[in-house]
């Protein structure tokens, strides 16, 4: 984990949650897509 200027250890953590929140989001979406085009089939 990198430090952006002054900011705290919490800040720091809050932002690499929500990253991870969002990358993990991303990836549903596209297994959910490629399972409603597997069941389309």
């Amino acid at each position: 984990m990198q430090y952006i200027n002054n900011e705290s250890e919490y800040e720091t953590r809050v932002r690499y949650q929500e990253e991870r929140l969002f990358i993990c989001e991303k990836l549903l979406q596209f297994e959910n897509m490629e399972i409603m085009r597997i069941k389309k089939r």
